[in-house]
């Protein structure tokens, strides 16, 4: 992978990661910003001038996480869960209808 100006990566310990520049003459030639600190890497994404895995290395493009809000409809205490985009959903007197938020976990 080579790194771009202006792209945002995801770091080896699953942060967030804006590229800033990548035309540094001397050195590891790009700068990112890494939840407000900066790093100097390299063009395929290693930090600085460390030798095998680094928590700031960048490992893949950044992709935002899926976020969905809905309902979820809970049967005879969570024996069964059933999620939908509206709350018009039938259940009976042993369930119940709340709000939930889904979030991907990121891998």
């Amino acid at each position: 992978m080579i790194i771009e100006k202006g792209k945002f990566y995801k770091t080896r310990d699953g942060r967030k990661a804006e590229v800033l520049t990548t035309d540094l003459v001397c050195g590891n030639p790009a700068i990112t910003l890494v939840d407000g600190e900066l790093y100097r890497t390299t063009l395929s994404g290693c930090y600085g001038s460390s030798h095998g895995e680094h928590p700031a290395d960048l490992v893949s493009e950044w992709r935002e996480p899926f976020v969905m809000d809905g309902y979820a409809l809970l049967v005879d205490n969570f024996d069964m869960v059933v999620v939908a985009p509206t709350n018009e959903i039938t259940h009976s007197h042993n369930s119940r209808v709340i709000k939930v938020r889904i979030t991907e976990i990121p891998e």
